[in-house]
């Protein structure tokens, strides 16, 4: 039954992607929080697994949301210097964090390094980022930008920063495509759930109607990583929130956490964050994933790379649909 689902996912993964797949490589740039960064884990290996080219930049802060990245964007135009953005990169070579001799030269003059101790003890550098001088450093292809999470359910959060956004991302890449990810709800331990009278399913139908909204809005094109978490719900239903949840920071533990033990029912396990990448890719590249390898640590847990890849390429198919309707 599970490779009948994954040969369905393919076929109709196909033929929506023969006429939209990037045959090009890619520069993308994100700009987002948290839920932009874990992209960082696994999105490289991916991407050369299956033959990807792909250089990308990821534009974080904390928590925020479309309304504070354009309070940032605001103070940053007054001040070149002024970099409260961390920026997590790639190049050709697959590099992380790392700005050598010869790749990026623009980009790497728009980051400014900070140097940062490591839990080890080690030294590496971080890097800073004023956000118009990196949208102008780079000639993007993609643009990609999200609502926190925190604020994603909520329709009337999204403006008037969607539209600021869009301008400022226009005025300075006016060659980029600009695309929204849509991010997931939050595990049903997530006290702020109750706070909001709401459950994590109702989380998601609001998220996904205010993203589509303003993807209609906009005609923005929308990579669906909320949508793959859930698939991966419905295709694995949660009977223990605690260890089998895609969202949860300490999932991968082999048990729960002691009573004392705060749990991050917020931010996606290992497996989210890889689902989140094969999205991505297949989203960006029109890849059907089928290169893909799954991580050692969650190929100890057997995690099924086919149950991964159908809700990935499933989601993409549904994103496509849900745009034009």
């Amino acid at each position: 039954m599970k490779k009948i689902c994954m040969a369905v996912a393919v076929a109709a993964f196909v033929l929506i992607s023969s006429t939209s797949s990037w045959a090009k490589p890619l520069k993308v740039l994100a700009i987002g929080n948290s839920f932009t960064g874990s992209l960082n884990a696994d999105m490289p290996r991916i991407a050369k697994d299956c033959g990807c080219e792909l250089e990308y930049c990821l534009l974080i802060v904390g928590g925020c949301s479309l309304m504070h990245h354009m309070e940032l964007a605001e103070l940053a135009a007054d001040d070149a210097t002024y970099s409260p953005w961390m920026a997590l990169f790639n190049f050709k070579d697959g590099t992380t964090y790392t700005c050598k001799d010869g790749h990026r030269i623009p980009l790497c003059d728009s980051l400014v390094p900070v140097m940062k101790t490591a839990r080890d003890g080690t030294v590496k550098p971080r890097w800073d980022a004023n956000i118009h001088k990196v949208l102008a450093g780079e000639k993007w292809d993609v643009v990609v930008i999200q609502q926190s999470s925190q604020m994603s359910w909520k329709a009337s959060s999204y403006e008037p920063w969607t539209k600021m956004m869009i301008a400022l991302i226009r005025s300075k890449a006016p060659q980029a495509k600009i695309m929204l990810q849509q991010t997931w709800s939050y595990n049903e331990l997530e006290p702020r759930l109750k706070s909001w009278g709401m459950t994590s399913q109702e989380m998601y139908d609001k998220l996904t109607a205010a993203y589509l909204a303003t993807a209609k809005k906009y005609k923005l094109d929308v990579i669906p990583t909320g949508k793959a978490f859930q698939l991966y719900r419905e295709k694995k239903p949660v009977k223990d929130p605690w260890t089998e949840d895609i969202v949860g920071m300490l999932i991968d533990l082999p048990q729960k956490p002691a009573p004392d033990e705060k749990f991050d029912a917020v931010h996606s396990s290992a497996a989210g964050s890889y689902l989140q990448s094969c999205v991505w890719i297949a989203k960006l590249f029109g890849s059907d994933l089928a290169n893909a390898r799954l991580p050692k640590p969650l190929e100890k847990r057997e995690y099924s790379l086919d149950l991964i890849r159908s809700c990935a390429l499933e989601a993409v198919v549904w994103s496509k649909n849900a745009v034009r309707k």
